[in-house]
């Protein structure tokens, strides 16, 4: 059967007793529903609470909740007990309690996104046998950082790594460690630079996906930070203000600010929908945000270190690089359907920007 996991928003004045009892009321009616509480979260300080079930539907957790005791989730999704392990760290009961067992375990976490700029044009830079050194050098670092600082390993892929932390600040110890470790392995062949994005979050959030929200913003974050940056979202840094001077935060490190995520968020939603298409460029992107040219220019720059039409292309070429990757189509195939206007000019901007031809890195791939 299907497992879900809901979101029941409470209140700060319930306590982690009272969601314990509450959850002994499900237990005594869910086969009437064809369900099974398999286990709980609950966080007094934000007054939330996430429940595991495995049920034949969604509607009979909805069900089930509303006979027991009333409770109708805010949310319900559709979630892999992997996934949910790996983000979690359990996917049953904490203790062994023959009575009352009393969770009070926060499931909101700390995920952090790395990616190593380039990962996908490496080998076609360095070879394939330098490639394979640097990412195992790499990957090794992350993964001794992971450890040392308590995180948990979600998903590696291609020089990119999802890792979920209980706590804030060693999520954030553990991305200054990998930048300071990347940092070691320089030389003129490694073209090794680590992009960071990272932001706190629940797992049941206005998203169909587990984090799925939290997921989202991490990977625009990675996606702004400049080689070697750690890039923090602002509900981070508000959870670690007590800790963190504003001294702490320079180039290397940065946290937004609400508004300049929320312009991040509209940033991303519009070039995720137009990047293909040819004729979407500046003057389209400032319509859609409602700003002159010379107000998108300031806020991109900003936020992005990058002019708008420069973004417009560093997205594209990633897209271009991923098609290739995935071999698509030719070379000129996919300069169109990238959003370039000519096979040549993408060709130019593919060479300045990744330092070999995309017509090399395709013959790589093949």
């Amino acid at each position: 059967m299907p497992i879900y996991m809901d979101r029941h928003d409470l209140g700060e004045a319930v306590t982690a007793e009272a969601v314990a009892k509450v959850h002994q009321e499900d237990l005594k009616i869910q086969h009437h529903y064809g369900c099974r509480g398999i286990t709980y979260w609950f966080d007094e300080k934000r007054g939330t609470a996430f429940c595991l079930i495995e049920a034949p539907e969604e509607s009979a957790v909805k069900n089930m909740h509303n006979d027991a005791h009333g409770m109708i989730p805010n949310q319900i999704i559709q979630v892999d007990t992997q996934l949910v392990n790996a983000f979690l760290g359990r996917i049953e009961d904490p203790g062994g309690s023959d009575g009352l067992n009393i969770i009070n375990e926060a499931a909101w976490r700390t995920i952090m996104i790395t990616c190593l700029a380039d990962a996908p044009v490496l080998s076609a830079r360095v070879g394939t046998e330098k490639a394979h050194t640097f990412m195992g050098q790499h990957n090794r670092i992350i993964r001794k950082a992971i450890q040392q600082f308590h995180g948990r390993e979600v998903k590696c892929n291609r020089g990119s790594f999802i890792v979920s932390f209980r706590s804030v600040i060693k999520g954030l110890q553990c991305a200054q460690e990998i930048r300071s470790q990347i940092q070691l392995l320089k030389h003129e062949e490694a073209y090794l630079k680590i992009k960071i994005g990272i932001a706190t979050g629940s797992p049941v959030n206005k998203s169909p996906e587990l984090f799925g929200k939290t997921i989202s913003l991490t990977q625009r974050l990675c996606h702004i930070a400049s080689g070697d940056q750690i890039v923090m979202s602002s509900e981070m840094k508000e959870e670690l203000a007590e800790e963190l001077t504003p001294a702490f935060f320079t180039d290397r490190t940065r946290a937004l600010n609400p508004v300049d995520e929320n312009f991040l968020n509209q940033v991303i939603g519009i070039i995720e929908s137009m990047w293909n298409v040819t004729d979407f460029n500046t003057n389209a992107f400032g319509r859609k945000l409602g700003l002159s040219k010379a107000q998108l220019y300031r806020k991109m720059t900003q936020l992005t270190g990058l002019s708008t039409n420069d973004f417009i292309k560093e997205y594209r070429l990633k897209k271009a690089v991923e098609a290739i990757g995935k071999q698509e189509g030719n070379v000129s195939e996919i300069a169109y359907h990238s959003g370039f206007n000519s096979p040549s000019y993408f060709s130019k901007c593919f060479l300045e920007r990744f330092g070999i031809l995309p017509s090399s890195f395709a013959a790589s791939v093949n």
